[in-house]
């Protein structure tokens, strides 16, 4: 969801009310590393490791009086982990807290690591709990320490004990590291699926595995476990499942085909969401709606595969979407913000579900007429949420005419300068074309706006002419280039990453191109042939531009090609008499071009050689007296004419600077050449 579903995430603490004391991982998608709760509970006996930092806090009442406190603590803690006598567990606790609060303050803090890993040790809840913090917060993941970290997490996480697996399993997540996610991705999936884990340890397992498959994706182990973990959609505490949703949502977003049967488990699990009344899932109402967070989750599951095959499940999940629906023209249970918040962010994302389809009439034209009564809410968020998925839903050939009855309410807001969408779109008078701009996103002809064109990957293809040019959740566009002389040939592939057909597939560029097949299967890759001919020196890179109907939206992609001058070399052997007796020639102010920058990469010699001949030149070996420098020829080849080239590249290790000189017959060459081969070092 979008700005409604923002206001429905705070750490979801409904989910973990059953195990008040134990550190609890945040359910929300958008952030998956764990808190821990700032208040300890402490055991029998012990007092709570947050006191002193009370009496701290209270003693500063300036900065100078603040730091003046601060350092003297410092010292006495640092005196305290040096002198002969061994500090008790407690004692660390206390004073490994202060550390962290003192960090917190925003002081630096260069010791008491050790310290906090001994805690790691300790068999009291609070103990381990502080040093768990602290090496999540200041330890960083390069650390020496991370060895000795993960064998104290190795030796909780086969403690059986649920507190402490629930303390590793954070500190995993909240560090994230590689080196982490080495030592234990391939042991928290057996703890996810293994029939005698806790829930609450279940939930930390998933969100835990979450983390690592986001920041290491490739160390995370797919086998049995994978086909275990959907039937976690099944389980019957929906701490668990919403946490398993996340997970489920993920990896089937990478590999559709292997979560295939959690399409039945959503839907019979969300069935049983949306027809419960709110007393049955009394731990996970909120506000009267049940189970918000899960059932926005299980919605976002379904939206990555197409509409069920199978007839029944495609009706019972048409019923539970008629439901949501039906659930919003019902009168408000409550008038608080937070449950109009919860029931609209269902909403949403069962028309984005809806829309996704593009296979139901009825509910496609029940959803843009719900978008519709949107339009004309008091209420900013909502106006904007519906005019943007009615926008997605003039695309589709089933509600095209209806979100056309609709037009004339978005035209006359426009109109008025006190109306709330003159707000909404920060416009003090009306647009004079503001209508037949409307009009024209509504037409027959639906098409979608200007893609800004994509310049990312660019740079990357100056020295290189294979690799993946352009990647977003949907498309794939991988690129084979060849050229010789002033001729060049592009072999374009589109790969479909999703389980859906792309259909009306075209993309357009200013060179003869064989056209591409109009529909790419899900999970399909296609290609296409462009065929290029440099007529004359250039700038400018094409342009492809590519628009196809994925789930009935329109999608429109720009995407910068990387075609250059540079790729119309010839590389040139020359001896060295040839070379400066040419680079003589040459020698009119306007031919040449230099360029002195600092080093952006390591300054590695064979490296650099790589980029000079994938650049298009000849490497010339023995030709400068300093054999520190490079140098190289080549001849640019167009249509009309031949234009020579000579560079020298100059590296200075010590300075961590190089100069690039580039002569040609040409001052716009010399230019364009220099400006794209300075950017690769």
């Amino acid at each position: 969801m979008k700005l409604v579903q923002v206001l429905l995430h705070p750490s979801h603490r409904l989910e973990t009310a059953d195990v008040p004391h134990v550190v609890a991982i945040t359910v929300d998608d958008e952030d998956i590393r764990c808190c821990s709760s700032s208040q300890g509970v402490a055991k029998e006996g012990e007092s709570s490791p947050h006191q002193p930092n009370q009496q701290l806090q209270r003693s500063g009442k300036s900065k100078e009086a603040e730091i003046k406190r601060i350092n003297k603590e410092l010292a006495n803690i640092r005196s305290k982990f040096k002198g002969d006598k061994a500090l008790d567990g407690y004692s660390k606790k206390k004073y490994v807290c202060k550390l962290l609060f003192i960090f917190l303050l925003g002081h630096d803090i260069d010791f008491g690591h050790m310290e906090a890993v001994n805690l790691l040790s300790s068999n009291k809840y609070t103990e381990k709990q502080i040093g768990y913090l602290f090496i999540s917060v200041l330890v960083n993941s390069n650390s020496d320490l991370i060895r000795l970290i993960n064998n104290g997490i190795k030796n909780d996480l086969a403690s059986r004990n649920p507190t402490f697996m629930n303390l590793a399993l954070h500190c995993i997540a909240n560090v994230g590291s590689r080196e982490m996610a080495e030592a234990f991705a391939s042991e928290i999936p057996n703890i996810l699926v293994a029939g005698d884990t806790m829930d609450s340890v279940k939930q930390s397992a998933a969100l835990c595995l979450l983390r690592l498959n986001r920041t290491s994706a490739d160390l995370v182990p797919m086998g049995e476990w994978t086909a275990r973990v959907v039937h976690l959609l099944n389980d019957q505490h929906l701490g668990v499942v919403t946490a398993a949703t996340s997970l489920i949502t993920t990896l089937a977003q990478k590999s559709p085909d292997d979560f295939k049967t959690s399409i039945s488990l959503a839907v019979a699990r969300l069935s049983r969401i949306v027809t419960s009344a709110s007393i049955d899932l009394q731990d996970y109402t909120y506000y009267f709606v049940a189970a918000p967070w899960l059932s926005v989750k299980l919605l976002r599951l379904l939206q990555c595969y197409p509409p069920p095959e199978d007839a029944a499940l495609r009706s019972r999940l048409t019923e539970c979407l008629e439901t949501i629906l039906n659930k919003a023209q019902e009168p408000p249970k409550s008038k608080k913000v937070q449950h109009s918040n919860a029931k609209n962010a269902v909403l949403f994302e069962a028309i984005s579900l809806i829309i996704h389809h593009d296979s139901e009439p009825t509910l496609l034209v029940r959803a843009c007429n719900q978008l519709g009564q949107f339009l004309q809410h008091r209420e900013t968020n909502l106006r904007y949420l519906a005019l943007e998925s009615m926008c997605t839903l003039a695309s589709s050939e089933f509600s095209h005419e209806t979100v056309k009855t609709h037009i004339e309410t978005v035209i006359n807001a426009l109109k008025g300068s006190t109306h709330p969408f003159t707000d909404l779109l920060n416009l003090n008078s009306t647009p004079p074309s503001g209508a037949s701009l409307l009009v024209d996103v509504f037409s027959d002809i639906s098409t979608a706006a200007p893609a800004e064109v994509c310049e990312e990957n660019f740079p990357r293809f100056v020295c290189k002419n294979n690799g993946v040019i352009y990647e977003n959740q949907l498309l794939q566009i991988g690129l084979k280039s060849e050229y010789r002389q002033n001729l060049g040939r592009i072999y374009v592939f589109y790969g479909n990453k999703t389980s859906t057909q792309f259909l009306s597939f075209s993309s357009s560029l200013n060179v003869h191109a064989k056209t591409v097949d109009p529909v790419i299967e899900g999970g399909a890759q296609v290609q296409q042939i462009l065929n290029i001919e440099c007529v004359s020196d250039f700038t400018d890179a094409p342009v492809l531009n590519i628009q196809f109907r994925y789930g009935g939206t329109l999608q429109n992609i720009g995407v910068k090609l990387p075609v250059m001058l540079n790729k119309f070399f010839q590389p040139t052997e020359m001896l060295s008499q040839d070379f400066f007796q040419r680079w003589k020639q040459l020698g009119a102010p306007q031919q040449e071009v230099q360029k002195i920058f600092k080093a952006r990469h390591p300054m590695d010699t064979d490296v650099t050689k790589a980029k000079i001949l994938g650049f298009g030149v000849a490497l010339l070996d023995g030709v400068d007296p300093n054999p520190a420098n490079f140098v190289g020829a080549g001849v640019i080849h167009t249509k009309n004419t031949q234009v020579g080239c000579l560079l020298r590249l100059e590296p200075n290790t010590q300075a961590q600077m190089y100069r690039l000189t580039l002569r040609t017959s040409r001052d716009s060459v010399s230019q364009r050449l220099c400006d794209l081969l300075s950017e690769q070092f």
